[in-house]
């Protein structure tokens, strides 16, 4: 859910929509299943955020903020999993034309060595960096590596 306007001028109802549909639905849905991954000892989440999740422009306040806390949701279930062998990432799509053929950049937790031209690749969890593909999504691919 994207709504513009001036964060000053925001109605507080759809402030609350915005993190309901943005952050808390998939926050939530994830809770369910994080913990059968960890008794797994193996998984993947895949977040879809937005590049609005890396960057804020004027009148985007609600729709990055809610795209920022996305981030930092993924940003810490990856470093809490990770002891249980599960990998969590984002996919931070950005406008584009329909000619584009970068639409979208990746985070994961050892990030990509050639990220796509005009894409940005940033690892979730820098202090935890690994060599191995196993980890995190590869800028060279559409999706998850493995």
């Amino acid at each position: 859910m994207s709504g513009g306007g001036a964060t000053a001028d925001i109605p507080e109802e759809r402030l609350r929509r915005q993190f309901e549909v943005n952050v808390f639905g998939p926050v939530l849905l994830t809770q369910g299943i994080a913990g059968q991954m960890a008794a797994r000892r193996s998984g993947r989440i895949v977040f879809m955020s937005s590049v609005a999740g890396l960057t804020v422009d004027p009148f985007t306040g609600a729709y990055a903020g809610s795209e920022h806390a996305v981030e930092a949701f993924a940003d810490a279930l990856d470093q809490e999993l990770a002891e249980f062998g599960v990998t969590v990432a984002t996919i931070n799509p950005a406008p584009s034309s329909p000619a584009s053929t970068t639409p979208c950049s990746r985070r994961g937790r050892n990030g990509a060595t050639t990220p796509p031209t005009g894409s940005t690749t940033t690892p979730h969890s820098p202090s935890r960096t690994s060599s191995t593909t196993r980890t995190g999504l590869r800028a060279d691919r559409a999706g998850p590596a493995g």
